[in-house]
């Protein structure tokens, strides 16, 4: 069988189940837009311009692996949930001669567009999420930005 038969039957089973997709694909969103985030704090100079800005950043670099991993088993979860609800499908695809292998492919074929869908979204929308974390954060830990285009700040007591 050809690729683009897989591929047109990844995008058919995405269509049918419109609501768990859309659920699913939220849910790897939100995952890859606080790892962003927090890698991106992590990474800031704006952090290390403040009074314990080192320390800071060393929390959030070990935040981010702990967010990986916890995004990990999220995401697993949320993937055999899927998969869990859709056995009658993959049923109906055994009664009419595939296996597990052509079976793999087209779940190859939906994590696949899952994947890039998610990971564009997600980085898209942490982008634009950041910096007002970061402001949140400087402003939290009463600090003053001075110059925001230089990104000059100072320590208010």
């Amino acid at each position: 069988m050809k690729i683009g038969f897989y591929m047109k039957l990844a995008i058919g089973g995405i269509r049918r189940n419109k609501r768990m997709f859309k659920t699913y694909i939220l849910t790897c969103t939100v995952m890859v837009t606080v790892f962003y985030i927090v890698m991106f704090l992590g990474s800031s100079s704006v952090i290390d311009r403040l009074a314990g800005g080192q320390t800071i950043r060393e929390i959030f670099s070990m935040g981010s692996w702990v967010i990986a991993v916890f995004s990990a088993v999220f995401l697993f979860y949320t993937n055999s949930f899927l998969i869990r609800n859709r056995k009658k499908e993959f049923g109906i695809y055994n009664i009419l001669g595939m296996g597990k292998r052509n079976i793999a492919r087209i779940l190859f074929w939906e994590n696949l567009m899952a994947a890039l869908i998610t990971v564009v979204m997600g980085i898209g929308v942490g982008i634009a999420l950041s910096k007002l974390t970061e402001l949140g954060l400087v402003n939290i830990i009463h600090a003053e930005f001075t110059d925001i285009r230089n990104y000059f700040c100072t320590f208010v007591s």
